[in-house]
């Protein structure tokens, strides 16, 4: 079996894993309240309610032309249907609140009261558990992003990449607006990537990147609305940003940027917006926004991470001339001077701490199907947030099984089960 045809295989399952079931964690508190919610309400006490209604309430509530159209000279209480369960709700409260019986008529003992509202208070609760629809819900993608994050420890940024959320009386956590489309379950699969990107970093220490560019030399990005000069570039246009393309940072981590710059053509400071992520799969993110005096050159200095491989940073004027092309050669609006740029990192340890805390002391460029193993059994129960038997977790450990005997690394093996646990129901 080709290695093509094989993704392509073990893709369709993940895929079809996930048209069954919820994609992400689900709160162990969420699914106890669905059992309750399917647990067939028990018949209702009516003996001591119809009791309560003929000496109280059957006076004025019964005949042709009862009180309100409410008969309540009846032997059973039929919670079944949501009319007559908001009627009886309606009499429970009004009962609970003293407004019936009338203040002129005679009043019922306490005990007696509160036995009766209280076998109809229950009933109607679990009638209407018993008629709730049971939606089987996913995590928003804020829920989502947050629990990966804890899980195995690391920086991701999944918002960008995961689609909005419906939301419901301003809430975006609502179990009937979080349904899954087709479109969505492949996503959730190339989030999966992103995720594990992050755990197991490159496999190897990355080499520190520490260059620098200058637009004088490397005008890629730059256009007619910017004035080259020999040791830099001037934006004059808010309309645009340039990109650092020749400062793209190899593989994802937290990187450190320093700029030169000053305002050009104005007494008083511009405003530098810099913007992170502009290539790849999640959309650009804004790292800041930073003052620029007039006069010498200014160093601006900032961290941010950059979460794919080969993102990219740019810089653009806050409030500058408004159209995108700008007669560099004789506008005479205030601009933004940019001379040399640097970037150097990752700035942060190696290897990452998550990879360490979920390889332990398996070493995955000669690892066994056994250390896969022993991997799995101890990471399903945090992803699933519950204990976990064997045959829960055989479809994981097959998906590692079939890529090792296809001649996958155990890197890969690894990779391919832990996807399948980011994109299973639970």
């Amino acid at each position: 079996m080709s290695a093509r045809l094989l993704c392509g295989l073990i893709a369709a399952a993940l895929i079809a894993i996930l048209c069954f079931g919820r994609i992400g964690i689900s709160p162990p508190l969420l699914r106890a309240d669905e059992s309750k919610r399917t647990t067939s309400p028990t018949p209702p006490g009516t003996a001591d309610l119809t009791a309560f209604l003929a000496t109280r309430c059957v006076s004025c509530h019964a005949g042709n032309e009862p009180a309100g159209g409410l008969d309540l000279e009846l032997k059973t209480v039929e919670l079944s249907d949501a009319e007559q369960r908001r009627r009886w709700t309606y009499l429970h409260d009004r009962v609970s609140q003293g407004e019936m019986p009338p203040a002129a008529a005679e009043q019922p003992a306490a005990q007696a009261k509160a036995k009766s509202l209280s076998s109809l208070g229950q009933s109607l609760t679990l009638a209407d558990l018993k008629d709730r629809e049971v939606v089987l819900r996913r995590l928003n993608r804020n829920e989502y992003t947050n629990t990966v994050s804890d899980l195995f420890g690391i920086h991701v940024d999944l918002s960008r990449l995961l689609v909005d959320d419906s939301v419901e009386n301003g809430f975006d956590n609502t179990g009937s607006k979080l349904s899954v489309s087709a479109e969505q379950l492949e996503i959730y699969v190339e989030a999966a990537d992103l995720v594990l990107d992050q755990v197991f970093g490159t496999g190897k220490k990355t080499k520190p990147v520490n260059k620098s560019m200058n637009f004088s030399t490397n005008s890629r990005g730059t256009g007619a609305s910017e004035r080259m000069l020999a040791d830099g570039a001037i934006l004059f246009s808010g309309a645009k940003a340039l990109p650092l393309y020749a400062l793209s940072a190899p593989t994802p981590g937290l990187y450190r940027v320093r700029v030169e710059v000053h305002a050009e053509q104005s007494k008083t400071p511009v405003i530098m917006k810099i913007n992170g992520g502009n290539t790849g799969r999640i959309a650009a993110h804004t790292v800041g926004f930073f003052e620029v005096p007039p006069g010498k050159n200014t160093t601006i200095v900032f961290t941010d991470r950059s979460l794919e491989r080969y993102d990219t940073f740019s810089i653009g004027l806050v409030g500058g001339y408004p159209y995108w092309s700008v007669n560099s050669k004789t506008y005479t609006g205030p601009g933004l001077f940019i001379g040399d740029i640097s970037i150097e990192g990752p700035i942060e340890e190696w290897p990452p701490r998550a990879r360490q805390e979920l390889l332990g002391t398996v070493d995955p460029s000669d690892g066994t199907f056994e250390d896969i193993q022993s991997i799995l059994e101890k990471f399903v129960p945090q992803a699933f947030r519950r204990s976990v038997e064997d045959h829960e977790l055989a479809p994981y450990t097959a998906l590692a099984k079939q890529a090792l005997d296809s001649g996958r690394t155990c890197e890969d093996a690894l990779r391919l089960s832990l996807k399948g646990i980011l994109c299973a129901p639970e």
